[in-house]
């Protein structure tokens, strides 16, 4: 695919000003950071058009317990230990990166939207099964995403997200009618400390970070 754009990481951040978006939105939020463990998998699938079925693009997976948070997504994951600081592993690029617990940023593998495009999603709807559907479109006529939807369940997690990709833009071929990110296997305990061991990857020596044995043909930044 030439240029599919997949934006996975979660409402942290986001304020909206839509009455109904506010309140939902804002609620996903308050319960994903306030949660003390959760943790789902990811799906991705790709519609070629109209009429075909979803191929399975990539699976993904998150977990967080309280300020220790896991993903790994298309090659990528992340490790944030509160206690010895977070790792970021590119396995495309063969290259791992190290901060220190000072430096930890908080990121999670939902959704991000500037604030902008938030404030614009409507209320559509409550489906058949009880979700919640924003839907968010964009008029532009070379818009690479035409239209954005959010499905939410009545626990307030965002369950479904739906991008359709505009193909009357000539100048790109996004290769893809739409594309839907499934978020799966909600769990709320029970998650094992082992996803967040950042000793597999770091050792460090005299407080300064070094790969372990396994990982010497990798680019260690920091």
């Amino acid at each position: 695919m030439k240029k599919l754009i997949i934006y996975m990481v979660l409402l942290v951040s986001i304020q909206i000003k839509a009455q109904n978006a506010t309140v939902d939105f804002n609620k996903v939020r308050t319960n994903f950071l306030e949660a003390k463990q959760i943790g789902f998998d990811v799906e991705v699938y790709q519609y070629e058009s109209e009429s075909t079925k979803g191929k399975l693009l990539s699976k993904g997976v998150m977990r967080k317990v309280g300020g220790n948070y896991y993903s790994s997504f298309l090659g990528n994951e992340m490790i944030i230990n509160e206690k010895n600081g977070t790792v970021i592993i590119d396995e495309p690029t063969k290259e791992i990166t190290y901060l220190n617990p000072e430096k930890n940023t908080k990121k999670s593998d939902q959704l991000t939207i500037p604030d902008s495009l938030l404030s614009a999603f409507k209320f559509e709807k409550v489906t058949s099964d009880g979700l919640k559907k924003y839907v968010y479109v964009n008029t532009k006529p070379l818009a690479p995403i035409v239209k954005t939807e959010l499905y939410i369940n009545q626990k307030y997690q965002l369950v479904k997200l739906v991008y359709f990709y505009n193909k009357s833009n000539t100048k790109v071929d996004f290769e893809a009618y739409k594309v839907e990110i499934l978020y799966k296997n909600i769990i709320t305990s029970g998650i094992a400390n082992t996803y967040f061991n950042t000793n597999k990857y770091i050792s460090l020596k005299n407080n300064k970070p070094q790969l372990n044995k396994q990982y010497l043909n990798y680019t260690l930044l920091n």
